[in-house]
């Protein structure tokens, strides 16, 4: 069994599309509860409105999608069942809900549950945080209990985030002038040029590159103003290696960081900047960093012509 479920706002949109029904598309509404309506879109109005006025909440709404591998079928007191064990799990018991019942040509038939979040008797919306252990939980155990097909579907953790940091640092690298790949390229060849953190440092400083201690991560890298996490643009190296390389001879501003260190990491304040060695000049430092723009900018240039020349080849 496949439960998923996720807060939202736009009741009316969510209704046109549980009630939309086509050639291979049959729709029933199975269950209402707490509904002052007949109509999908005025119930799911009149639950935003009661929740904005009471809460300012933006996301009252709680869709909940069940669904159940081919050749396997429930009777619609098992689907009640289920949605029991579902709402003690979520604390969505007694919420107001609608239950709408799919079916599609050759497949089982699936379910779209849409909850209203707002609490009259506490005056807030109900904490929906973790809500994908409870879809599972409950999933398992259903399987178990009703000797359905057993499915792996535990909840996967840091996909999305991930892919939101690296969207992110796209957009923070173009705003820098460079490219997030340009970025990766002159990291990894500073880790392969270096044995040592403090090696890393230094590879690091020749492309105009400073490091800091992280205050929710190990380190900080800095380009032309952005903050990168330097094992992300790394890519194929794993943190914990990252970590022991760092640890071997760690870089200078480790050694210098006050109180006690957890694990050898350094957790000075954000605002503490690495700075270079005394005896070197500002003439110095503002020449690496021109250097490092320039090549930076090659970089850049010959991604580009690599993916002109992909382009004309596909033609």
């Amino acid at each position: 069994m496949i439960i998923k479920g996720r807060s939202r706002k736009d009741g009316r949109q969510l209704a046109r599309y549980l009630l939309r029904e086509h050639s291979q598309q049959r729709v029933i509404i199975m269950d209402e509860r707490g509904a002052a309506a007949d109509d999908l879109s005025t119930i799911f109005d009149s639950w935003e409105a009661e929740a904005y006025e009471m809460s300012r909440a933006r996301k009252p709404l709680y869709h909940v999608q069940l669904r159940l591998p081919k050749g396997e079928a429930l009777s619609d007191d098992q689907w009640l069942e289920i949605l029991d064990r579902l709402e003690d799990k979520l604390k969505l018991k007694d919420q107001p809900r609608v239950i709408v019942k799919h079916f599609l040509n050759g497949e089982p038939a699936h379910l779209h549950v849409v909850y209203s979040r707002f609490n009259e008797e506490h005056g807030r919306l109900v904490d929906m945080s973790h809500d994908a252990r409870a879809h599972h939980a409950v999933a398992r155990a259903i399987e178990r209990e009703f000797g359905l097909r057993e499915l792996d579907s535990t909840p996967k953790r840091g996909r999305g985030g991930s892919q939101r940091q690296r969207s992110q640092e796209h957009k923070m690298a173009k705003e820098a002038g460079t490219s997030r790949q340009a970025l990766c390229a002159i990291v990894r060849v500073a880790w392969e040029a270096s044995r040592t953190g403090r090696d890393f440092q230094d590879q690091l400083m020749k492309f105009g590159i400073d490091m800091t201690p992280g205050e929710k991560r190990d380190y900080n890298v800095w380009h032309n103003g952005k903050r990168y996490n330097p094992v992300r643009l790394l890519e194929n190296i794993k943190a914990g290696k990252f970590r022991a390389k760092m640890q071997h001879e760690p870089p200078r501003f480790a050694e210098r960081a006050e109180g006690p260190m957890k694990h050898s990491r350094a957790r000075p304040k954000r605002s503490q900047r690495m700075t270079d060695q005394t005896t070197k000049t500002q003439d110095v430092i503002d020449t690496r960093r021109a250097n490092a723009n320039a090549l930076v900018a090659g970089i850049n240039r010959r991604l580009s012509e690599r993916r002109q020349t992909d382009r004309d080849h596909e033609v």
